[in-house]
């Protein structure tokens, strides 16, 4: 799906990471739709029809995990591009099983530690959805890190 403005659903059971990537992204030209759960995320994801989701893989309630399994067997969000963000590592490093477990054949598209890297997502999204040049967005910047803020 291809509009003039991307649309992007951001879930996140950590408002501080929700308001910062709204932030971030609605400063390169990215409209941002928030929740943080995921019952809310999937039927934000239907109503709303966003051009990529970014979900946490660990939250209360309808984890990151199902909520990807749930947007996969629905067919008005089985397209939909997911970014599977977490926090979880395994002693310190890249958990590479949990990795596995959520990329591939209907899974996610693409998987990241926080804190993110605002510019290596940012060229994430650019695989999947055609991004504003930073000219056309007046007072445009790009900050390198989402963190808690």
């Amino acid at each position: 799906m291809t509009r003039p403005t991307p649309k992007i659903l951001v879930v996140d059971d950590d408002p501080n990471i929700t308001r910062s990537l709204w932030r971030r992204f609605r400063s390169v030209g990215i409209e941002v739709i928030r929740s943080h759960n995921g019952k809310e995320g999937m039927v934000l994801a239907m109503t709303e029809r966003p051009d990529v989701i970014i979900t946490d893989y660990k939250m209360p309630g309808i984890s990151g995990e199902r909520l990807l399994m749930n947007l996969k067997y629905n067919d008005e969000t089985k397209n939909i591009p997911v970014i599977m963000i977490t926090g979880v590592t395994f002693g310190g490093g890249e958990d590479y099983v949990l990795k596995r477990q959520v990329l591939g054949p209907g899974g996610a598209v693409s998987f990241m530690n926080k804190p993110l890297d605002f510019e290596a997502l940012l060229m994430e999204l650019r695989r999947h959805i055609r991004l504003p040049q930073q000219g056309d967005t007046p007072g445009c910047r790009s900050p390198a890190t989402v963190s808690d803020e």
